[in-house]
């Protein structure tokens, strides 16, 4: 009997994939390890790897194409699903099944070492307002009769955006609430295509202009016409503590900075 780990990986390009394998090996020895099969050999390491981390489809070609590679020992078999995208006023994701853009193939198979390319196309009218979509690759499992060997399959899970043909980046750091998991920092986007955040750090400073502590979010997408609520790790003491709040948002071009004197107010847990 074959045991399958699936592992869901978000392609971000903050993730280390080299790490990220690692972790996920941990657990597969471990879980080996539990169910008795620690001695059998791991059939399979689920070493997709896939290039480039995101898509964007311009108006210029209307078309791009996706590369997925097979690194591992056994050929991989992949199944592919395309999900719109969208971000309420609390960040959250919503997903739904979506036909909207065109790309093939659905399923392959690829050998060991080689590579296979997904080619994507666009056919309605041009947006206003760039479309956010999720692409999910998914590893099937294969059973192989008389199998005793765990194996691992991944799956990716990667954004496609199709923007406007005139972009107009817009965004802002609104105030931040304390919460009993740290200081959220809402980043809104009131722009027509979406923006990647690198990181969001807050400063707490004093009377003397002193720098006391710094703590950081990790970044994300914030998505056209939406918000996001980033969480900062900032201890409520520390926030009281400071005379002033110096909230810092970056992208990969640009940074963002919204200083904020008399941070008591903002200190307060929010009880919404």
């Amino acid at each position: 009997m074959a045991y399958t780990l699936v592992v869901n990986q978000i392609a971000n390009p903050y993730t280390m994939h080299k790490e990220f394998r690692k972790s996920a090996l941990s657990q597969l020895h471990l879980l080996a390890g539990v169910f008795g099969i620690f001695a059998a050999a791991v059939a399979s390491a689920g070493a997709l790897t896939i290039s480039p981390m995101r898509l964007s489809i311009h108006p210029e070609r209307q078309t791009t194409e996706l590369r997925v590679s097979n690194g591992g020992e056994a050929t991989a078999h992949v199944q592919f699903q395309l999900f719109t995208w969208s971000q309420d006023a609390e960040g959250d994701t919503t997903r739904e099944p979506s036909k909207d853009l065109l790309f093939f193939p659905k399923i392959l198979s690829i050998e060991p070492g080689n590579s296979r390319v997904v080619r994507f196309g666009w056919s309605q009218a041009w947006p206003e307002r760039e479309k956010s979509y999720r692409f999910l690759i998914r590893e099937l499992p294969v059973d192989t009769p008389g199998e005793t060997a765990m194996r691992m399959v991944i799956n990716l899970d990667m954004p496609v955006f199709v923007p406007p043909r005139k972009s107009q980046q817009a965004w802002r750091i609104d105030p931040p609430l304390m919460h009993p998991d740290g200081l959220h920092v809402p980043v809104i986007n009131t722009g027509n295509v979406h923006v990647r955040l690198t990181n969001v750090e807050v400063q707490t400073v004093d009377d003397g202009g002193q720098t006391l502590v710094r703590e950081t979010a990790g970044g994300w997408y914030v998505l056209a016409g939406s918000s996001f609520t980033f969480v900062v790790p900032l201890k409520r003491a520390d926030c009281e503590s400071a005379s002033t709040l110096i909230v810092t948002a970056q992208t990969e071009k640009t940074e963002k900075r919204l200083s904020i004197e008399g941070a008591e107010k903002h200190c307060e847990e929010d009880k919404r």
